[in-house]
């Protein structure tokens, strides 16, 4: 599988430079600014608005954010999202690695805003549910990525469970 991997801005310039090797591709779009339009239209792109959180402020922050949010909520009557992912985003992205390996795509694009956090975590999740160990191990070594933790970990939740819930039957 090949993964291309990046800022909003680099994969559409890569993409646009040559649309025919994309055409097959999987688009997962990640953004909280706004999409731009691919070059060509597609049956394979997925969009996801999950905030862009760096891990560590995410963290130490929460018992803030939580306070922010439940007066907002309140003063509003409007929900705020504080989380980086919910478990529906999180069985999407599962269901997007399960067609990825039914129907053996071979080229797989994801991007956020700039390509560091929120794209490499979701490419690390979904290589470790298709056992890409190898691809995985150097997404996690690279020193441009800032991989997180939360998101990684409710997709790996959520495949969990659904592998659970397919034992049963």
């Amino acid at each position: 599988m090949k993964l291309l991997i990046g800022s909003q801005k680099q994969v559409l310039s890569i993409v646009e430079s040559n649309p025919q090797e994309y055409k097959d591709a999987i688009f997962i779009r990640i953004t909280s600014e706004g999409f731009n339009d691919l070059p060509f239209t597609t049956d394979r792109e997925y969009l996801f608005d999950f905030p862009d959180m760096e891990e560590q402020e995410y963290l130490d922050n929460l018992d803030k954010l939580i306070e922010y949010k439940n007066k907002v909520e309140e003063v509003f009557d409007k929900e705020i999202r504080i989380n980086p992912i919910t478990e529906e985003e999180a069985q999407e992205i599962r269901e997007i690695a399960e067609r990825i390996k039914q129907e053996g795509i071979q080229k797989v694009v994801i991007h956020c805003d700039e390509g560091k956090c929120r794209s490499p975590s979701v490419a690390y999740a979904i290589c470790l549910l298709l056992g890409e160990r190898e691809t995985a191990e150097m997404i996690k070594s690279s020193n441009y990525y800032r991989l997180s933790q939360t998101i990684i970990e409710k997709i790996v939740e959520v495949n969990n469970q659904f592998k659970n819930n397919v034992r049963r039957f």
